[in-house]
Parts: C-alpha cells; sequence; structure tokens
C-alpha cells in the first residue's frame, strides 16, 4: 500500500511539472540551473575554497567599483549619499552582457538619470570573470550589485 502511495505521489509530481512547463511562454529564453561553480574573479582563481573565491571575487569587484565609480559632475547639487542597485548578466565567456544591465532600485528626485547611468556604466565596465559553469558547461548568470556613491 505504501509503495502504491510513492507511485502515485511521483505520477503527480511529473504530471504537475509537465503541466507548469506546458505553461510556460514557447519564447521564454529564461531557463534556471543550479550552478556548481559561480563566476570567479581571475585573480582569485586558485584558491581552491568555493567559499573563499566567492569571497575573493565579492572583494575585487568591490574594489574595481570604488576605484571606477564617479560622482556624476553634473549632479554637484544633489548631494546624494547612497546605493544604486543594478541587475546584469554574466555571460557563458565571462563577460557583462551590456544590453542585459538595468536599475533595480536607486535615488529619485533631481539628476538621478545621472547616477543610474553612472552605476550602470561601473557595472558595464567590471572586468571579465572565469564564466560560471557545472559539468563542463558554461552558463550565463544573473547577479544584482550596489554601487555606491558618497558625495564627499
Amino acid at each position: 500500500m505504501l509503495v502504491r502511495i510513492k507511485q502515485m505521489r511521483l505520477i503527480f509530481l511529473i504530471f504537475f511539472c509537465v503541466f507548469i512547463s506546458s505553461l510556460q511562454a514557447q519564447d521564454e529564453p529564461e531557463k534556471f540551473v543550479l550552478i556548481g561553480n559561480m563566476p570567479v574573479h581571475k585573480g582569485c582563481a586558485k584558491i581552491k575554497s568555493k567559499l573563499e573565491k566567492q569571497k575573493c571575487t565579492e572583494e575585487k569587484l568591490t574594489e574595481y567599483e570604488k576605484k571606477n565609480t564617479v560622482y556624476p559632475s553634473g549632479a554637484e547639487t544633489a548631494k546624494y549619499n547612497g546605493y544604486v542597485d543594478v541587475e546584469f548578466v554574466i555571460g557563458e565567456d565571462g563577460s557583462i552582457i551590456k544590453d542585459m544591465t538595468k536599475v533595480l532600485a536607486g535615488f529619485s528626485g533631481e539628476d538621478s538619470d545621472l547616477f543610474n547611468q553612472e552605476a550602470i556604466r561601473v557595472v558595464n565596465s567590471l572586468p571579465t570573470l572565469i564564466p560560471a559553469f557545472t559539468d563542463d558547461q558554461f552558463h550565463r548568470v544573473k547577479f544584482t550589485r550596489s554601487v555606491y556613491f558618497n558625495r564627499k
């Protein structure tokens, strides 16, 4: 009896998955895959631990952003301090796919577009990374980063 219930659950689960997948649009390009190895900064490649590689990559990208983010020159009166959250995709070759970069949350008000444009510029100029991969197959990966602006 217990085996029969397990078989019925499995059949239901398979049917449900097929039904849900049939509801998705045919032209939807987004596919989700469990990634075994996330993108890594080239300067962190020799680190053995995945967690330490990710920490190193985060530090390198943050350092890059700090060095390359410029407070917009047209926004002297704005005096904004804070973050602009940017969503972007790292491609199968490890580079940023520039036309997929967008601001999720930023400043509002006068000169806010200048900050959003600068955040997108900085993210799009991030160095090429070692791409994400699973079982020797490279994958696109979507990320979100917060670009910090500080009026000194």
